[in-house]
Order: structure tokens, then sequence, then C-alpha cells
């Protein structure tokens, strides 16, 4: 590990969160840090008062696990135990894992489950899918 990546916490590229490489089970706690996460110099960090930590992200920060519709649209679970509305947007397959922009560009991937839930409802245009708003909420 290089010293940039010297930090407590870890993200893995399933979503799950690590601190000192054992597994936070609590997900109150990491649903308040993901709650405060954000882009910092490349990477990725948690602000917490006057204090800013690094955070080390194998691949995304965010892990949507399921999705299902409101009345309002999509709303995602996702893997660090919080519930928010997903906007409509392009989803971009890198191989085959389906990246989105939830907060920031690019900074979640759909998990296997979740993205076949939203397969009937991605279009194409231009050569890119992008995931429309459901039929209920569309009006």
């Amino acid at each position: 590990m290089n010293a940039e990546n010297q930090s407590p916490i870890r993200i893995a590229a399933d979503g799950t969160w690590y601190f000192n490489d054992s597994e936070m089970f609590r997900l109150e706690a990491v649903s308040f840090l993901a709650s405060r996460l954000h882009r910092s110099d490349g990477g990725y960090a948690i602000t917490l008062g006057p204090q800013t930590l690094p955070i080390l992200v194998e691949d995304v920060p965010f892990v949507i696990k399921s999705v299902s519709t409101t009345e309002n649209g999509w709303e995602a679970v996702l893997a660090d135990g919080r519930t928010v509305a997903l906007p409509p947007g392009e989803v971009q397959l890198v191989g085959d894992t389906p990246y989105f922009s939830l907060f920031s560009e690019w900074d979640s991937k759909f998990s296997r489950a979740a993205f076949w839930h939203i397969t009937a409802f991605l279009v194409e245009r231009e050569g890119r899918q992008f995931l429309d708003e459901p039929a209920s909420a569309a009006g």
C-alpha cells in the first residue's frame, strides 16, 4: 500500500465498507459516513467538521443493490443501507459492469439484480444506453 492509500477506511468493489480490514457491519454508521463522502484530489474523502479523511475505493463508492418504482420515479437501495432517488440518466457498460452517475460522474454501479430490473427501461440514443423514468412516474 503506498502512502496515498493508507486510509483505515476502504470500500471494496462490491460496496462493502471496511475499517482496518474489518468489515463495518453497522449500517447506521456506514450510511452516516457514506452521506459525507465526496470526491477529493482525484479520489474520495469523508469530511467531518474540520477533518477530512481520504478513503480507499476499489472501484466506485456506491453500489446500487436494488431498484424499485414509486409514484415519483425510481428508488434505489445502496449497499451502504441508504434509500435514494434514482434519476434518469446514462448507463455505461464497461465489460459486463453497468456504471451510473448517481451523486457525481460515474460514482455508482448496479448489482446484477438491480441492473436486470431496469433493463426493460433502458433506451438507446446515439449508441448509448439511458435509463428513462418508469411509466408510472412519467405521467
